[in-house]
């Protein structure tokens, strides 16, 4: 009898363990769309602040392929007049700041300077930054 009853627990484990699988797919997938669909240029960074991630939007944004802006450290896109205030920005972020926002350019293929307003934000207990980027022209 005690055999059924752990058994019964088993499955019990399982049900319950796929309805949490099948939560995270549904949110994964709901994260997905509005990551890859939103209008406005969204790149993931790592604590390094290299690309990990980039939307169809920031890859026009900086003239380039979401796949030609993975593992890119991110500063290498920002005009270098304004890099001063993004490490400062980047510093302030991944010492525990969870939002900073500024306004500056960012630099296309052939060094062309776009003014972007930047809007960052660290996500959730990690080391990870999410980056909002809207031209300004």
């Amino acid at each position: 009898m005690n055999t059924l009853r752990a058994l019964g627990v088993v499955d019990e484990v399982r049900r319950l363990m796929q309805r949490r699988c099948d939560e995270l797919a549904q949110s994964r997938q709901h994260y997905a769309e509005l990551f890859e669909g939103s209008a406005e240029a969204r790149i993931v960074t790592s604590a390094t602040v290299a690309i990990e991630n980039a939307n169809p939007a920031a890859g026009e944004l900086f003239g380039r392929s979401p796949l030609q802006l993975y593992r890119k450290p991110l500063a290498s896109l920002i005009m270098p007049t304004d890099l001063p205030r993004f490490r400062a920005m980047e510093l302030s972020l991944l010492r525990g700041a969870d939002r900073c926002a500024w306004d500056g350019s960012i630099r296309r293929p052939r060094a062309i300077a776009v003014p972007a307003h930047f809007d960052a934000r660290r996500i959730a207990s990690s080391m990870r930054l999410c980056w909002v980027i809207r031209p300004l022209s």
